[in-house]
């Protein structure tokens, strides 16, 4: 979502630009700003997360009446099981603020998506007008390869083809070459990133024999070199090549190997370098076919003329009719294709499941604001101040849900109102909100058991919250302001509702409350013993709850028995216990299951004992990149894809920034301070004294780490320096590597290194002139603050007391 961020803002910046608007991103690393919405900002583009960031700062700051449009690309993501939910509170949020007139009189929502269900029951929700086409740029045909043969999707045949040969069984290759032939592009969908990369290998491996075998193509193709453009195509090659020898990765073995057939393999495993120069040989046809995961469907607009389904399935889960028609959506090239084709690689008893992927409706938007989704939903909104009472959430909260219009069970079968009165009655439990003014009635009063639960920090029951994590503490804890709480009592449907200052914390950092706990009680470990003579620690606070990377737990076993004497000392404060590894390493998987038997108090101590460990990996992984330790070698070292490893770093970054807002809410100045150091360096993976060359889009840390030793030890001298010793100084960088070119390789890495020279020099240039100005506009609003009044003369005189 970042790349779709990122190719919308240089398009609208490219279009808006001449006409005098501020187009801003705010999506990873690339926001120039700290927070919201900056005053010169006219246009935001930003990542779902982002945006519910922002608009809880503007609403903080007072400013929401200067929104007057949200625009939301992709509204079918509502619907998604792991991001929807967020989507959706964006949405209710701005229904809330509109019903209360928050908002610009003129203010809209604009929703758009080309796989929506349930329309109808979505416009409501809005309360929307509603715009329907089916109108495409191009039309789409499918059809299904079953064996030998080619059908339409009712199975008329359409084209026999071939015998497969050897190296091209599935008649992959084939498929592909009837339309690289021709000079046109093919996108080949796969359902693991294993796939991808082996059909990659495949296609390209087979190419030559089609290309030099087919007589219609053989002087037609520009692979072949007695094509006329084959030399300025293979020049392109070459340098797409070299430009993946510059990046942070390296040059992969697998598009060493496939990019000279213009073929290359894109998904997660890469990193964002790695596919941005992917993409780009794609756009500019040296790279005519692409083997990717389905996430690219959702992705960068990367059209084709032949869309290709290896299988029916994604990852390992089976197809369903919005992801199919996302993928065979992208062919068809708009202004260069009359028509797209989509053809889906299946066997005979598939075809039904085909037929019914093409023709059958889509199936119904669900809403996923559940559980403790929809606990962190009701506490952003009391914190915000949009619902001020328990009637309010029960009424204008309730109506302003997109489950209210497609009702359907929640947590443990609950319907919305149910769980909603359980969610309120947890944020109180726990001291994230107060309601005053009591009349016990509807809401269950909390037992003696469980309220002395609360004040000892003892989680909330998987039925509560639909999560076997641990909620935090009373805000009494928190904030030191003397011993826990009374047990809360039952809270009556006329109460006011206000957010505690654990609550604001929660809402202004965008943690959510089960990440908030882990957050918290590691934290105020933290503040009794914290190691500052390793990294390690500090990156262990800020790790991040909802990683993605499961540690090998056989290896990590191993790595904490040779530890290092410090870090040991790190693992013991923080939780991380020999024996729970050696025991993870020899039932890692029945670990995962868990015992559906055993008490649930043990199972989340178990549970929480396993978050932590996970997390201590995490950390260890972020303190070698930290250590500048090249991604290949991390990857390799901890079993890894670089692609995760960035992803990993941008995560970490951001969730860095999220603790630091976390602390500076609780006033806790001295660790946010720490922490506030330590952020830049994880976007980036580099020592401190790196932070300012890296932060240049064409420096990556071992490009930075070699500028640093060749004497360019500050943007300044960066930016003073010239073209030429910036290049003499990269070419001393490539000179160390053992991969030697031939005379063309040579003409097109130097031609390479000499524009990212280029880019660098520019880059730094105006980076120091920012800079510079900056400083020159600090001191000019010191010297006004400082300035004495003006005062006119003739008041000196008439002034009382003068002589």
């Amino acid at each position: 979502f970042v790349s779709i961020c990122s190719e919308k803002l240089g398009y609208l910046r490219q279009i808006w630009g001449p006409v005098g608007l501020r187009v801003d991103g705010f999506f990873s690393n690339v926001s120039t700003t700290s927070g919201g919405m900056h005053p010169g900002v006219d246009v935001g583009i930003c990542t779902i997360e982002k945006a519910n960031n922002m608009l809880n700062r503007m609403l903080e700051d007072g400013v929401a009446k200067d929104l007057g449009l949200v625009v939301v690309d992709e509204l079918h993501l509502v619907g998604d099981s792991s991001r929807g939910y967020m989507l959706e509170m964006i949405l209710l949020k701005l229904r809330l603020l509109q019903q209360a007139g928050r908002l610009a009189s003129d203010f809209q929502i604009v929703g758009m998506s080309a796989t929506l269900p349930n329309v109808q029951a979505v416009a409501s929700w809005l309360g929307a007008q509603l715009y329907q086409t089916t109108f495409r740029p191009t039309a789409l045909d499918y059809f299904v390869k079953i064996g030998g043969h080619v059908t339409d999707p009712h199975g008329a045949e359409v084209r026999t083809l071939p015998p497969a040969p050897r190296e091209d069984k599935e008649h992959c290759a084939m498929l592909a070459w009837d339309v690289m032939k021709h000079g046109q592009s093919v996108l080949m969908f796969c359902a693991t990133k294993d796939w991808c990369q082996q059909a990659a290998c495949q296609v390209a491996a087979a190419l030559p024999a089609l290309a030099h075998g087919d007589r219609g193509g053989e002087f037609q193709h520009m692979s072949c070199p007695l094509h006329a453009d084959y030399e300025e195509t293979k020049a392109k090659r070459i340098r797409t090549l070299e430009a993946l020898r510059l990046s942070p990765g390296g040059l992969c073995p697998v598009l060493a190997r496939t990019v000279p057939q213009g073929v290359a393999y894109h998904h997660a495993g890469l990193t964002t370098e790695e596919r941005n120069i992917v993409e780009e040989g794609y756009r500019m046809g040296s790279i005519l076919m692409l083997c990717a995961t389905s996430t690219l469907a959702a992705g960068v607009n990367l059209p084709a003329k032949r869309v290709i389904l290896r299988s029916l399935k994604a990852g390992n889960s089976s197809l369903d009719a919005g992801r199919f028609r996302q993928m065979a959506g992208r062919a068809g090239r708009a202004g260069f294709d009359s028509k797209g084709e989509c053809l889906v690689m299946a066997r005979k008893v598939e075809l039904e499941t085909v037929r019914h992927l093409v023709f059958s409706d889509l199936s119904p938007l669900r809403s996923w604001l559940t559980g403790h989704q929809l606990a962190r939903a009701l506490l952003e909104v009391v914190a915000l101040k949009l619902v001020g009472k328990v009637s309010e959430v029960m009424s204008l909260f309730h109506a302003s849900t997109l489950r209210s219009k497609t009702e359907a069970a929640g947590t443990d079968g609950e319907t919305l109102s149910e769980e909603l009165e359980s969610c309120l009655q947890i944020l109180y439990t726990n001291g994230f909100i107060h309601a005053l003014d009591p009349k016990a009635i509807g809401v269950k009063t909390p037992s003696a058991t469980s309220a002395t639960n609360t004040q000892r920090g003892t989680a909330v029951t998987q039925s509560q919250l639909g999560q076997q994590q641990p909620i935090v503490t009373s805000s009494a804890d928190v904030v030191g302001d003397g011993p826990p709480r009374t047990p809360p009592r039952a809270m009556a449907i006329d109460d006011t509702l206000h957010s505690t200052p654990l609550g604001d914390a929660l809402v202004f950092s965008s943690l959510d409350p089960v990440s908030g706990q882990e957050v918290f009680s590691d934290l105020k470990r933290g503040l009794c013993g914290l190691r500052l003579d390793t990294d390690l620690h500090l990156v262990f606070l800020v790790a991040p709850v909802h990683s993605g990377i499961d540690p090998d737990w056989n290896h990590f076993a191993k790595l904490h028995s040779t530890m290092d004497e410090v870090s040991r000392q790190v693992a013991h404060l923080v939780g991380v216990n020999e024996g729970f590894l050696f025991q993870a390493s020899c039932k890692a998987p029945a670990m995962a299951r868990g015992n559906p038997n055993e008490p649930m108090k043990v199972r989340m101590e178990r549970d929480r004992e396993i978050l932590v460990h996970k997390r201590f990996w995490v950390a260890l992984i972020l303190t070698e990149l930290l250590g500048e330790v090249p991604l290949a070698k991390v990857a390799a070292k901890y079993a890894v894809s670089r692609g995760q490893l960035q992803s990993l770093q941008t995560i970490a970054a951001t969730f860095c920034g999220m603790v630091i807002q976390f602390c500076d809410r609780l006033k806790w100045w001295g660790l946010s301070a720490v922490l506030g150091s330590l952020q830049p360096r994880l976007s980036f993976g580099v020592a401190a004294e790196l932070v300012p060359l890296v932060q240049l889009d064409s420096v990556h840390p071992a490009k930075a780490r070699h500028l640093y030793d060749d004497g360019f030890t500050t943007l300044e001298a960066l930016a003073a320096s010239t073209e030429r010793r910036i290049e003499e100084s990269l070419l001393r960088l490539r000179a160390l590597e053992s991969y030697r070119p031939d005379a063309a390789a040579t003409k097109q890495k130097n031609s390479v290194i000499r524009a990212d020279a280029r880019r660098i020099l520019q880059e730094a240039r105006a980076a120091w002139d920012q800079q510079v100005q900056a400083g020159f506009d600090q001191a000019a609003t010191r010297a006004a603050m400082q300035a004495p009044a003006a005062v006119d003369s003739s008041d000196e005189e008439g002034s009382p007391g003068m002589p």
